[in-house]
């Protein structure tokens, strides 16, 4: 079974394009996009997995479904990595995909506006350069760890969802909902 690099790069430059709509952006912050997408996304919430069956559900309908010339690779590599874990950059960019949805026009061309939301939400900003050394890739693992962990405050300073300190807090700890209900109450205060 060989991977087919094209290919993945390919899928790497859509994500990029779609985090970032402009290529400056793309390039400076390349290191940390390839950094989050080489951290597989894991859930400790039940229903969590629907964060990563959106992000899947891109890869193999609107990735795969528009690429040409499929069947000249490994079709057991194929199958393998179309069906493979998401990867943290592909979930945060199902959550801004559902937003852009939901608040946008529908045609999903808000993409990079919300995912700047998650992006800088979690400090990710703080990592620019095409290549991250190895102290600021520790750095961010350091910081999805923590939020996939739920290891972030009460409030959800720490995860791609903090809200405002003046809400009351004692009506909501964000550790313990899903990522569905994190959404929802960071647009409450922010989109609506």
């Amino acid at each position: 079974m060989s991977a087919d690099v094209w290919l993945e790069e390919t899928y790497f430059d859509w994500l990029k394009s779609e985090a970032f709509s402009l290529q400056g952006e793309r390039q400076a912050y390349e290191g940390v996009l390839r950094e989050l997408h080489d951290i597989p996304f894991v859930w400790t919430i039940w229903s969590d997995s629907n964060r990563a069956g959106d992000a899947l559900s891109f890869r193999q309908s609107n990735f795969l479904g528009y690429q040409q010339d499929l069947g000249r690779l490994d079709q057991q590599w194929l199958n393998k990595w179309a069906q493979e874990a998401p990867s943290v950059l592909e979930v945060l960019l199902g959550m801004a995909r559902r937003w852009a949805y939901y608040f946008g026009t529908g045609d999903g061309s808000e993409t990079a506006f919300y995912f700047a939301h998650l992006f800088l939400n979690m400090g990710f900003d703080h990592f620019p350069g095409k290549t991250l050394p190895s102290q600021a890739k520790a750095a961010l693992r350091e910081k999805v760890d923590i939020w996939l962990s739920r290891q972030f405050n009460p409030d959800g300073t720490g995860s791609p969802f903090p809200l405002q300190r003046d809400i009351a807090l004692d009506v909501v700890d964000m550790r313990q909902i899903d990522m569905w209900a994190q959404m929802n109450a960071f647009s409450a205060q922010h989109f609506q």
